[in-house]
């Protein structure tokens, strides 16, 4: 039961962490410097790490104490329900349901794997192409790591840009940016990025409702819609990615050309790239909504466009996905 049971032997086997560590994280934290917080750490010895490790020391410094936060929180709120516990307040209930289920742990332990995938990426570095880690970089990105460690997607492409950042292989190919970039995905942009094709056109449409009596009365129902295939259901949240990406250089959105209404069903061929926009059960939908709105008037036109990486999207794939995949 819940009574038999030592959360600070679970919290250490289970983190890494130790009372000790959490003071001296926090002692360290006070002094408002990065090495303040490095000292109080090491002190703590949380990642039990050989001081020359420097890429951890930097991680010791910019995240791994706050483990220890999280650690302390965890032992209140075990120890707050304990109490309950003791009152019959609650039901029965072991202890380790209580913490592992618990966001706190769940979060602490994503740190911990961030820091873990970190650390494997750069064991796979030959000692020769070591170097020792750009700060400006280096710095920024750890500094929020933290909260972006609960997305596995997002804890990939921090650990290849920093394993990137400390391999000479890539030193001319890590920009400063990079680090930013990441901060501004979310783990369904990472997702949707490291699925597209390297260096493919991707099609995507505009679905418009217009009236043929009335050329100035339209309505924009679906844009930028994005389908792999006749099949495929489309995801409003590929199109928040797709504009994200193209915010942020990483591709570019062409518009091709308009096509005034679709009323022949052999418009387009299977070979054609916007076949699947004819085809699939949305283009239905948008004409069934179009006749409902303008009656017999009412028709379908599609903006065609496309998008693909650009120059500067190609190399942060190259630095912090690819880079990744040839190394797993």
């Amino acid at each position: 039961m819940i009574m038999d049971f030592n959360i600070d032997t679970f919290i250490k086997d289970k983190l890494g962490v130790t009372p000790l560590g959490a003071v001296g994280a926090y002692v360290g934290s006070l002094t408002g410097s990065n090495y303040g917080i490095v000292a109080g750490t090491m002190i703590g010895n949380q990642l039990n790490q050989p001081v020359g490790e420097t890429v951890l020391q930097l991680w010791n410094g910019y995240v791994g104490y706050r483990v220890q936060f999280w650690a302390e929180k965890i032992k209140f709120d075990y120890e707050f329900q304990l109490e309950e516990y003791k009152k019959e307040k609650i039901p029965p209930k072991t202890a380790r349901e209580s913490i592992v289920q618990s966001p706190s742990f769940i979060h602490a332990e994503n740190v911990n794997k961030l820091r873990d995938r970190i650390r494997e990426k750069v064991d796979q570095i030959s000692t020769e192409q070591r170097k020792a880690p750009d700060l400006p970089l280096i710095g920024p990105l750890l500094m929020d790591a933290e909260y972006f460690a609960d997305s596995k997607v997002i804890r990939e492409l921090f650990s290849n840009l920093v394993a990137a950042s400390v391999n000479k292989d890539y030193e001319k190919e890590v920009h400063l940016a990079f680090a930013a970039i990441i901060k501004q995905l979310s783990p369904h942009d990472a997702k949707f990025l490291m699925e597209l094709p390297y260096q493919s056109e991707n099609a995507i449409v505009s679905y418009y409702l217009i009236n043929r009596n009335d050329e100035a009365n339209y309505e924009v129902l679906y844009d930028n819609v994005y389908l792999k295939s006749i099949d495929d259901e489309y995801d409003y949240s590929d199109t928040l990615s797709i504009e994200n990406l193209d915010r942020l250089g990483i591709i570019k959105i062409d518009l091709k050309c308009r096509i005034k209404e679709i009323t022949d069903s052999d418009l387009y061929d299977k070979t054609d790239m916007y076949y699947v926009y004819e085809k699939n059960h949305l283009f239905d939908e948008v004409k069934s909504i179009a006749q409902n709105t303008f009656g017999k008037d009412g028709a379908i036109e599609i903006e065609e466009k496309s998008f693909m990486l650009t120059d500067w999207g190609m190399q942060f794939m190259k630095v912090c996905i690819l880079q990744g995949q040839s190394k797993n």
